[in-house]
């Protein structure tokens, strides 16, 4: 478990999620409101990571097969993580109290406040497991590797079912979170997935995004633009 990462949260991400990416558009009230929530986050976040790296065993068409004889299916899954070696699990989350400010504010009937708070959390918890992954690609740099993009289940055709089976690995109640029979999380600002670890000589981060391939333009969660994508094509 990892307690002691600061996750960077710039405005420039709370802005889009709030539907203008540069801010422009928005009013000085607005972007005011947006630097106080800033403020506020980086003085009390404290977010938990859970993380375990599994073998890979074997890879089928659209199944991964990990020590322990667990199985992942998704077929994007399998391009994700070709020519990897291992595969990290994770489960982040940023706590309850999160939760409860947002409920508060809305109480209030400050729902400015309560979306922006709202967006400003979506950031820090996405912050956070970046900074992790980002720690293990420097710590893997000395041997020759790196890792690839991050997969959640609910992405592309990894099924938001699969869920359950992180949550039966990862020991959830160390940090707080809790699995409903539906498979949505609570604490609501936390993020379960993983990403995969390889020899940087085998892995083309571009083939391996299944985004490059994907024709949904108008995903919220879509990690290339239309270029390299013409190019992969």
């Amino acid at each position: 478990m990892i307690h002691n990462l600061k996750p960077e949260i710039t405005p420039k991400e709370v802005y889009r999620l709030l539907g203008d990416q540069s801010g422009a558009r928005l009013s000085g009230k607005v972007t005011d409101r947006v630097t106080r929530a800033i403020c506020r986050a980086n003085g009390i976040i404290n977010p938990k990571i859970l993380f375990s790296e599994r073998d890979i065993q074997k890879m089928g068409h659209d199944t991964l097969r990990l020590n322990e004889d667990i199985m992942l299916k998704s077929r994007h899954l399998v391009q994700a993580f070709h020519g990897c070696e291992k595969i990290v699990l994770f489960l982040v989350t940023i706590g309850i109290e999160w939760d409860l400010e947002i409920k508060s504010l809305m109480n209030h009937g400050r729902m400015a406040e309560a979306y922006i708070w709202d967006a400003v959390g979506s950031v820090a918890v996405e912050g956070a497991i970046q900074g992790f992954q980002d720690m293990m690609d420097e710590r893997l740099e000395s041997h020759g590797k790196k890792t690839t993009i991050r997969f959640s289940p609910g992405y592309c055709d990894w099924r938001l079912e699969e869920q359950k089976k992180l949550f039966r690995i990862l020991p959830h109640d160390m940090i707080g979170v809790t699995l409903s029979p539906g498979c949505l999380m609570s604490p609501r600002k936390s993020i379960s997935g993983s990403f995969g670890i390889g020899d940087q000589r085998h892995m083309n981060p571009s083939r391996n995004n299944p985004c490059h391939v994907c024709t949904m333009q108008t995903c919220t969660a879509r990690r290339a633009d239309r270029r390299i994508q013409a190019e992969v094509r």
